[in-house]
């Protein structure tokens, strides 16, 4: 007579051990490489985001420069549609309201963080505030929004309005002295200048950070 052989309870307890073990080891890793992606590809966007800004700070320079001002300068659209002429006698004649339009040296100091973004004519914005320890508190006054004009045309900008939709992104500019034998250099020849892109997703954080120099030449 052939024997009988059967699976005892404990057995099969042990097997179904075994292979939950294994299904979790797998759905951990899996679980695992997918926050990385994620992570990485924030850490890209932040990137493009840094980079971005750096190329627009050599712009703005040149622009001004083409214009005989000072490169650290910001203005808006009408001032730049003006003669070079121009501009240097509204600049000599200038009130508190003309510096409305055109802002200078002082959104360039250091400790300042500056802020920039352009509105749905393309327009440049601009606004600035105080570098904080906390990040954020940093995060807060800089975040970007995507904002939209009213052919739903995206971009990233920022906001105080309710209808812009918020991004894991804040983004700022900041400007430091440069010291050469110690010594300051006049902060109207050459700033050392870093573009700061914080990013916030649930409790992941980061922060990437591009430096380069702007000088008159």
């Amino acid at each position: 007579m052939k024997k009988k052989y059967a699976f005892t309870f404990i057995e099969v307890m042990i097997a179904i051990v075994i292979f939950s073990v294994g299904i979790l080891a797998v759905l951990s890793l899996v679980t695992n490489n997918l926050k990385s992606m994620d992570r990485n590809n924030l850490r890209l966007q932040a990137t493009l985001l840094a980079k971005e800004w750096i190329e627009l700070v050599y712009n703005l320079r040149d622009a001004n420069i083409e214009k005989k001002l000072s490169w650290n300068c910001l203005m808006n659209d009408e001032m730049y549609r003006r003669t070079a002429e121009e501009l240097s006698n509204k600049i000599r004649k200038a009130t508190q309201s003309d510096f409305e339009d055109i802002i200078c040296e002082w959104y360039f100091w250091t400790g300042n963080a500056l802020k920039i973004w352009f509105d749905s004519k393309n327009y440049l914005n601009y606004d600035n505030f105080q570098i904080s320890n906390s990040f954020v508190d940093n995060f807060d006054k800089s975040r970007l929004f995507l904002l939209h004009n009213n052919n739903w045309l995206l971009r990233y900008g920022h906001s105080t309005g309710n209808t812009d939709k918020e991004t894991y992104f804040a983004r700022y500019l900041s400007f430091k002295t440069i010291k050469e034998n110690n010594m300051v250099l006049p902060p109207d020849k050459i700033l050392k200048v870093e573009s700061h892109v914080l990013y916030m997703k649930w409790a992941y954080t980061g922060e990437v950070v591009f430096e380069s120099f702007i000088w008159n030449y």
